[in-house]
């Protein structure tokens, strides 16, 4: 949270995949990153709260130092949320491994069902996910929250 790419203090910080999840083998990929109010690092996901930035911006480009620029590594954003970090909201960090159809029923409807609006981009069973996650600052502890589902 307060170390830059090159491991030196920075206030920035640097976007980080949670640590139970695995980048090979997690169906749910969970990044954290800032959001600075100068418009760096995660800010542009609070402007997902309006539907017509969504409408503009409806994929994620995911690359890791493993892979080039695929389709593979696309993702169509199929949920924007809020919520808060602690026991009163919705916990989607605990949503790492999906291959279970309550536990993966659970995640979707569980973010359906604190959805800022209906994206119509449907999921099942089997689905890769990218979530990514930052401070949103209307509520005490508040956090502003995209899923994209892997395209294949």
């Amino acid at each position: 949270l307060k170390k830059n790419f090159y491991k030196n203090n920075s206030q920035l910080g640097t976007p980080f995949l949670a640590q139970n999840c695995n980048i090979k083998t997690s169906d749910n990929l969970i990044i954290y990153g800032h959001h600075i109010n100068t418009g760096l690092m995660f800010a542009d996901i609070d402007k997902y709260k309006n539907y017509n930035f969504y409408k503009n911006h409806k994929y994620i480009k995911f690359y890791t130092l493993e892979n080039e620029e695929t389709k593979e590594n696309l993702y169509e954003i199929c949920f924007a949320f809020k919520t808060v970090a602690n026991s009163n909201g919705f916990n989607y960090y605990n949503y790492t491994k999906l291959d279970n159809n309550d536990y993966f029923s659970n995640f979707v409807e569980s973010c359906r069902n604190i959805e800022l609006y209906n994206t119509y981009v449907e999921t099942r069973l089997g689905d890769k996910f990218l979530t990514l996650s930052t401070c949103e600052y209307s509520q005490k502890d508040g956090r502003m929250v995209i899923v994209g589902k892997k395209i294949n």
